[in-house]
């Protein structure tokens, strides 16, 4: 969607590029935007439209790192784009790698069903942009704006540090990389197809450092409201909601996360922002911790203050969303668990749960699914937030009788964890129904902030699949998988095998 043409949000006219560092930086010079990189913090001027440090630390960490503020007295749709040419200029390489792992040759003999796809896009951008004319001063529609111009920005950019023109990506093809899961939704309508990641996550009623938030997935926002937002993937296998999903009207899930994420200054505003204009794409479980609403025990205050309003959850189907303050329950229960499985009834039932549970039996039940029991047996033992990332990395699948499966040979899954490997479900075994099967699925890392840790907008994260040797769990390694020569990972180490860290951002 090209708002700098519809809009006339033209901010340059050429491009300035130099040299190659740890930081980058915008400024604007002569009707353009000079873009400069470098190794030395002090180079950066005081007047600048937008600045960055990055480092690509995956060999070393698992992990990449990109820090961006723009200038509050810039104009705001010129923060959007810098701060979105800066990512774009300086992750190139991030870019490139994923596209080719993920969407590269994707509508190789599918050209119908990706003709279908882009019909859908052109129609919801075009709607889209006729609203933001529309409603040019709604704060809403002004953020979504910005949001689009980000892209732009970012698709320029890696244009820009872009050589070889095979490589080159359009914005639409940003969008399609953002698009993720909703173009797998999209996708639906034509095609029996979907796929869900194993995430489990844990929130806590506690104490201090005690009351944390965790979870295994890249939807994590440490928000300067106060806010956390976080969400897992819930299943729908009732297709004729997907009859409810229509490009006229809506708005993609990741644009609408985001503008909440923005706007929101409280669970139930994150909530209200959020379920406007559902796309039905990407449904997802949301749930939302207002660290406002929380103060930990102090010797003058011997209990923690807990307010309505702590956690909010919200479940999105197509055509329907619920939501409700469970602040209350997560004090009498003292923690929320979430694991790819819908918590209101009435969203369990309408996405298909119960004929799931009455066609494949207790494991796709939210209380009786083998993550449910053990989380349920686990929590009570998180004391700080070394407990809190064994518990979120834990799998001893072939010795934990949560982990049993009467029906599987080998009567256990890998998958029946907090932390699922079902690559390490033999292929030759037989299972009931594939997502206890041997596959390339699985909890990837694992992120976790407290009510001390958010002032910071630290958190507590790995990336790597768990692994505990001494139990059977090996690392996991792309060169001893037997999917591995069929599966694009391109920059990827081949063992991952990193350790914890607590990341320090360089500017507050």
């Amino acid at each position: 969607m090209n708002f700098r043409l519809k809009f006339c949000f033209v901010f340059f006219f050429g491009l300035f590029i130099v040299c190659e560092g740890k930081y980058g930086y915008v400024v604007g010079c002569n009707n353009q935007f000079c873009v400069n990189t470098t190794d030395y913090f002090s180079d950066i001027p005081d007047v600048h439209i937008a600045r960055a440090t990055y480092s690509n630390d995956i060999n070393e960490t698992g992990w990449a790192f990109l820090e961006i503020h723009s200038m509050a007295n810039i104009p705001d749709e010129k923060q959007a784009f810098g701060a979105g040419f800066l990512e774009g200029y300086l992750t190139r390489d991030l870019i490139w790698w994923h596209w080719q792992n993920m969407l590269k040759g994707y509508c190789f003999n599918k050209t119908d069903v990706c003709g279908l796809i882009e019909e859908y896009i052109d129609r919801n951008e075009k709607y889209i942009s006729d609203m933001v004319r529309q409603y040019s001063n709604d704060p809403y529609w002004y953020q979504v704006k910005l949001y689009y111009i980000q892209i732009e920005g970012l698709a320029a950019g890696y244009k820009a540090a872009t050589e070889d023109a095979y490589q080159w990506l359009t914005v639409r093809d940003i969008v399609t990389i953002n698009l993720d899961f909703d173009g797998f939704r999209i996708k639906a309508l034509r095609l029996d197809h979907r796929a869900i990641l194993s995430r489990s996550v844990l929130i806590l009623e506690r104490d201090s450092s005690k009351s944390s938030c965790g979870q295994s997935t890249d939807d994590f926002y440490i928000i300067s409201s106060g806010l956390v937002s976080a969400e897992t993937t819930i299943g729908n296998s009732n297709r004729t909601l997907f009859e409810k999903v229509n490009p006229i009207g809506t708005i993609m899930e990741f644009v609408r996360a985001m503008i909440a994420n923005r706007l929101a200054r409280s669970g139930k505003e994150w909530v209200h922002i959020f379920r406007k204009h559902n796309s039905g794409t990407y449904n997802n479980q949301w749930y939302i911790v207002d660290y406002k609403k929380f103060r930990p025990r102090t010797q003058e205050q011997p209990e923690p203050v807990i307010e309505n309003g702590l956690l909010y959850i919200i479940e999105q189907l197509p055509g329907y969303t619920e939501a409700a303050d469970l602040t209350l329950e997560l004090k009498q229960q003292t923690y929320f668990p979430s694991y790819n499985i819908p918590y209101f009834p009435g969203v369990f039932n309408l996405s298909g749960g119960w004929v799931r549970v009455q066609t494949y039996g207790d494991w796709f039940g939210y209380h009786t699914n083998p993550r449910a029991k053990i989380i349920k047996e686990k929590q009570g033992k998180i004391r700080n937030l070394r407990d809190m990332y064994y518990t979120m990395r834990y799998n001893d699948f072939k010795h934990d009788p949560l982990s049993r499966c009467s029906q599987c040979n080998p009567p256990y899954s890998g998958c029946n964890a907090i932390a699922a490997r079902n690559d390490l479900n033999p292929a030759n075994g037989t299972y009931p129904f594939r997502a206890l099967g041997h596959r390339s699925h699985g909890a990837t890392d694992v992120k976790i902030t407290s009510a001390t840790l958010y002032r910071t907008y630290s958190f507590l994260s790995v990336s790597s699949p768990t692994h505990n040797i001494s139990r059977g769990i090996p690392p996991f390694a792309w060169s001893e998988f037997d999917l591995g020569n069929s599966i694009s990972h391109v920059g990827h180490p081949d063992v991952w095998l990193f350790s914890p860290l607590l990341h320090q951002w360089e500017w507050e």
